[in-house]
């Protein structure tokens, strides 16, 4: 794999401000360039792991999960440290772009029900501020980008499998 894999960088006025402290007329602006940069970044994502899209997501994913799994445990995507190996931004990036491409295949394969939208309320909700799917029968919500850092963080301390974006797609499909 290429090891300049694209870092995530969102507009640097709303980088450095920081999620928190958007008001919500910048909130639905991250969300828009995150959704004008969504298809590039999963598709730069399937070439460097060398895994084209395909008509069935769970395979996809279990394929492309289990290669993401193997560079996330190495440089430049993780660092040693002296608990256990620390995700990079390349690290983070790459498990970001896997979380985009699991809402990608659950908006193709339920666009009825799915939607994105902006977490508002609570403000002590990790999702704050972000672009969520919202729609699921559950009313739960799914923050793609940091569920699936969680899942890659699991990964390097040995509780996950390259298999978890298979398993998180299936649980998300199974809640609409």
């Amino acid at each position: 794999m290429d090891m300049e894999y694209p870092l995530f960088v969102p507009p640097e006025h709303l980088a450095v401000k920081g999620r928190t402290n958007w008001s919500a007329k910048e909130a639905r602006e991250y969300k828009e360039w995150l959704l004008s940069v969504l298809d590039e970044r999963v598709d730069a994502l399937m070439e460097a792991l060398e895994e084209l899209e395909r008509s069935n997501p769970v395979e996809h994913l279990e394929a492309l999960g289990l290669k993401a799994a193997a560079h996330l445990a190495d440089v430049p995507f993780s660092e040693e440290s002296p608990t256990w190996r620390q995700l990079t931004n390349r690290g983070y990036a790459l498990a970001g772009d896997i979380g985009l491409l699991v809402a990608r295949y659950l908006l193709r394969d339920a666009p009825k029900k799915l939607r994105w939208e902006v977490l508002r309320k609570p403000k002590s909700e990790l999702a704050y501020n972000l672009p969520v799917l919202e729609g699921f029968s559950s009313n739960n919500y799914m923050d793609p980008i940091g569920g699936s850092i969680a899942e890659a963080w699991g990964i390097l301390r040995g509780n996950k499998g390259g298999d978890i974006w298979c398993i998180s797609y299936q649980h998300w499909m199974s809640d609409t």
